[in-house]
């Protein structure tokens, strides 16, 4: 026999120990239920690391960037790499990132992948308040060259990306099929593939993603039919899906069909002149925006916004905005997305007025050029539902049906991105209340503002805005304009806007302060003036997601502001008041310090009025004033019936719904069916010598503050007719010398009226004689508020005619007692002699500004009519 020649033993691979990351990863493929030999192979050391790196897995070659990291492996001497020492949330984002990056022919730098090409994030979605998750990746080609882009396949490893809610990768080279399991169902709101090479069928497990509102297929090499679960989405949340549906070619037929009606909402087409498929192509044609019917199957898939009453309506908006249309006609512009929503939303409600048309438009468009996939809070926006019920919107209801006016709009830190569309204002004409505070909105305030004839309070503050338009002077209504904490760029306020201060802009708030002003702006206009925070101020206080608590600006003036060296300033330039004032508040002046919050208002509204200067021998009053200020801009004073005199100089006994004063301490106050919308500010509570207080038939709601139990000498307290809920407290029992409490017609829900209520019942004649609550039991056994017969005298129930208060009905006469049980009038010769006396003496009213003191609950003892 032959001797057998040596064999070359076959190279061994390195020898691999498995540490934390890879084991990590590889469980995360498990945990969503997709693994599968290819992707084992992916990331398999024995396979990978003897090939050459450039034919390395995508997936191999991130998990070896990431390993080499220090902030992600313990790489500590002696470790052996068992321990992860990064959230797990944040680890899979990399890896998703990366393992992207290294698919599509891209790269990136740096630690912080939110720095990354493209990449957006959001905080406060991880484990931590400031650990910040991809919200969105946008790589579009269709501004750079053939040779940057995207090259390569989508990866599966997307479906890591938690959080996403857009992804944008069009006019790129992309290849490859789609893999519905890419995507997360619960977020994703944006997915725009068109203009590449995709091929294959399109995935039915896209219709699971059932927040999307915006699929962009078309040119692309999809094959077949639309799936029935994504045209299901159509009656939802997905308002824009594009794909190559327009019958073209020598067989005149579709590259996709559609196989229901209105299924697609715009129809391209999937081929070139020569009847090839027609990919990679640039923004879409006139002609391909408006395909030919000629030659379509009368039943089958018909372009969208082509037939005439689409394009009537089309006419209608053009017709109507400032710039002739030509916004409109821009296929990529947040009109023309309004416009395209517009005509679907028509389709299934065509009974719309012309009124309703233009507010629909004007919301729409709104949302889509902030950017509203991204919002905070965006509950029925560009949905079917009445305009009136989407996120932050409210409504006047007229008598006339479908003619609903939108006459407020709430979006304070909501993470609106980009600038405010002019078709909101101009075909908004009964907003009254507009609060962008605190978002991300930039460009000029719309000169077309001057459309909203009604409005009425104007929120702005703590965005980029640029400028502040001459035509803001034209709204004769307004009040209140809160401009401070954005970028104007040093421009001087515009004099019409100025003059308005002598009709009813009482607030005008901006950056007048300082060298670094961005306005221009004397104590004559402006109300309160700013001084901006140092830029480093501001970018380190930015939580990087569109909100924060309050804003960097240093406050400065108030409506009587003095000059000194041309900075307007205010008389608590030491911050005495600010001191006086959190002294007294509940919440330790936390709501002091938002300079957007009703409180705050209030005390930049009282450091520039006359009664400021009473700081040094009456701040009894002083918080008075300030108590009352907090309840005109807590509860919408704006929009009340009766206002006169608030917020004037005049001492407040002499305000509108004031019925009663001793000294200068409101003893009755009875705005009952004012108006008066919002949840009770406990500085009520600061009104300390109330004896009757009337908030019947109003839209109070919340629950009752506790603070209540302060107000020793209140005998009559009213709050029926309202939308109170949550429990009633017991410290109104600590209100010995209550006489009648009406808590009927509210929204109170399992509760009971608390023994210390009861017990007043037992206090003889000088006791709680009247006491109504929703306690009527119904026929299932049940009532609202439980209750004793023996401690309520009267029960309602949700069947029950509203009554105000015993005696009288549906319109009580303007006095300042019911009939029940009012007592004797008190000496308000006496009272008001012995007030005389005590504020003669210095030394006295000293130790009366200090409410913890014997001094000052004598005070209120002996001013009580009972005692005196």
């Amino acid at each position: 026999n032959p001797t057998p020649k040596p064999t070359t033993a076959a190279p061994t691979p390195p020898t691999y120990i498995e540490d934390a990351l890879h084991k990590f990863i590889m469980q995360s493929y498990e945990s969503v239920g997709y693994p599968s030999d290819g992707l084992r192979n992916n990331l398999d050391p024995s396979v990978q690391s003897v090939k050459p790196r450039t034919e390395q897995s995508p997936q191999w070659r991130a998990y070896q960037k990431m390993a080499e990291r220090d902030d992600i492996l313990d790489q500590s001497e002696g470790s052996m790499k068992d321990s992860l020492i990064m959230d797990e949330g944040r680890i899979l984002q990399i890896y998703a990132l990366m393992v992207f990056y290294i698919s599509v022919g891209t790269d990136h730098t740096g630690y912080q992948e939110c720095d990354w090409p493209g990449v957006s994030c959001q905080g406060g979605l991880g484990l931590y308040e400031d650990d910040k998750r991809v919200v969105s990746l946008k790589l579009s080609g269709a501004n750079g060259s053939v040779d940057t882009r995207l090259k390569g396949e989508l990866p599966i490893e997307l479906m890591f990306l938690e959080y996403l809610k857009t992804l944008d990768v069009s006019h790129n080279r992309i290849t490859g099929t789609l893999d519905g399991a890419m995507f997360r169902p619960t977020h994703m709101k944006e997915l725009i593939l068109n203009d590449n090479f995709i091929e294959g069928d399109i995935p039915p497990e896209l219709g699971d993603l059932k927040n999307l509102q915006k699929l962009t297929l078309h040119h692309n090499e999809f094959l077949g039919t639309v799936p029935e679960e994504l045209c299901k989405l159509r009656d939802k949340t997905l308002h824009f899906l594009w794909v190559d549906c327009s019958p073209m070619g020598p067989a005149n037929t579709p590259k996709v069909e559609c196989p229901i009606e209105n299924c697609c909402s715009i129809c391209f087409e999937g081929y070139d002149d020569d009847g090839g498929p027609l990919t990679g192509g640039e923004n879409p044609t006139e002609e391909e925006m408006n395909p030919p019917q000629g030659g379509a199957d009368e039943d089958g898939p018909k372009p969208d916004v082509t037939n005439d009453d689409e394009n009537l309506l089309k006419y209608m908006l053009e017709q109507a905005s400032s710039d002739g249309g030509t916004a409109i006609d821009d296929v990529s512009s947040p009109q023309f997305r309004a416009y395209a929503w517009l005509v679907e939303d028509t389709r299934s409600n065509p009974q719309y007025s012309d009124p309703r048309l233009f507010q629909r438009y004007a919301l729409a468009t709104l949302y889509f050029a902030t950017d509203g996939v991204h919002w905070k809070h965006s509950e029925n926006w560009v949905s079917d539902e009445d305009e009136c019920k989407w996120f932050g919107v409210s409504c006047k209801f007229t008598d006339d049906e479908g003619s609903n006016e939108v006459t407020s709009i709430q979006l304070k830190s909501n993470q609106l991105n980009g600038a405010i569309p002019p078709e909101l204002v101009q075909y908004s004409p009964n907003l009254q209340n507009l609060n962008f505070a605190i978002n991300d909105l930039s460009g000029p305030i719309p000169k077309e503002i001057s459309s909203l004839k009604n409005l009425e309070i104007l929120e702005l503050a703590e965005n980029h805005l640029t400028s502040i338009p001459a035509e803001l002077g034209d709204i004769l209504s307004i009040s209140h304009v809160f401009l401070q904490l954005n970028d104007f760029g040093g421009q001087e306020m515009p004099s019409g806007v100025c003059d308005l201060r002598a009709e009813k802009l009482t607030l005008l708030w901006a950056d007048c302060r300082g060298d670094s002003a961005t306005v221009q702006c004397d104590g004559t206009c402006c109300s309160a003036c700013f001084e901006p925070a140092p830029e480093e101020l501001n970018e380190t206080g930015d939580s990087g997601d569109g909100g924060s608590d309050g804003g960097t600006s240093i406050p400065s003036n108030g409506g009587t502001a003095s000059k000194t060296d041309d900075v307007v300033t205010h008389s608590d330039v030491d911050g005495k008041i600010l001191k006086i004032l959190k002294k007294y508040a509940p919440d330790g002046g936390v709501s002091l310090d938002d300079s957007l919050s009703p409180q705050f208002k209030a005390y930049s509204w009282l450091v520039g009025s006359d009664e400021s200067t009473y700081v040094d021998v009456e701040h009894i009053i002083l918080v008075q004033r300030y108590a009352m200020a907090t309840l005109y801009y807590g509860l919408a004073g704006h929009g009340w019936v009766d206002k006169d005199k608030w917020l004037s100089n005049d001492d407040v006994c002499e305000w509108q719904l004031v019925e009663a004063c001793v000294g200068k301490m409101v003893t009755e106050f009875d705005p009952y069916s004012n108006n008066l919308v919002g949840q009770i500010p406990v500085e009520i509570t600061h009104i300390r010598m109330l004896e009757l207080l009337d908030l019947t038939d109003n839209e109070l709601y919340g629950p009752i503050p506790t603070e209540f139990g302060y107000l020793a000498d209140l005998e009559i307290l009213r709050l029926g007719g309202n939308l109170l809920t949550g429990t009633i407290p017991p410290q109104l029992g600590q209100l010995v010398g209550l006489h009648e409490l009406y808590l009927h017609d509210n929204e109170f829900l399992g509760t009971s009226m608390p023994g210390e209520i009861c017990d007043l019942r037992n206090e003889g004649g000088n006791g709680l004689t009247t006491l109504w609550a929703d306690c009527e039991v119904d026929d299932n056994g049940e009532s609202h508020v439980w209750c004793e017969d023996s401690c309520c005298d009267e029960c309602f129930g949700d069947n029950s005619e509203f009554i105000f208060y015993e005696g009288f009905g549906t319109n009580p006469p303007k006095t300042t007692m019911s009939p029940v049980s009012a007592p004797v009038p008190p000496n308000q010769g006496l009272k008001q002699e012995l007030w005389d006396k005590i504020s003669q003496d210095p030394t006295l009213v000293a130790r009366l500004s200090d409410e913890s003191s014997h001094a000052y609950e004598a005070f209120l003892w002996l001013g009580s009519s009972k005692n005196l």
